[in-house]
């Protein structure tokens, strides 16, 4: 059902049928957008992206203690080179 704007004035039962009419067009977007909530939700909780985020999560841990331990690794050499040279005259 169309609603055709008229020059003649609406009567009372007129603006009743056309909030109806709004209020049901509102029900229906509010039900699309609950639908598009509830799809949302689901791809964000999925088993694949919670696994992802683990995995990344360790991913970056791996990283960040091969790193240190690199760097301690890096320190031990060049303490070992320099206490060559000193102990060494």
């Amino acid at each position: 059902m169309e609603i055709v704007p008229t020059s003649i004035p609406k009567k009372k039962g007129d603006a009743f049928e056309e909030l109806l009419l709004h209020k049901e067009a509102l029900k229906q977007q509010i039900q699309v957008q609950k639908q598009q909530i509830a799809v949302s939700t689901q791809n964000l909780f999925s088993v694949s992206s919670l696994t992802s985020l683990f995995l990344g999560v360790i991913g970056k841990s791996v990283n960040i203690v091969d790193g240190v331990l690199i760097g301690f690794r890096i320190m031990r050499a060049i303490r070992r080179v320099f206490k060559k040279e000193v102990s060494s005259p």
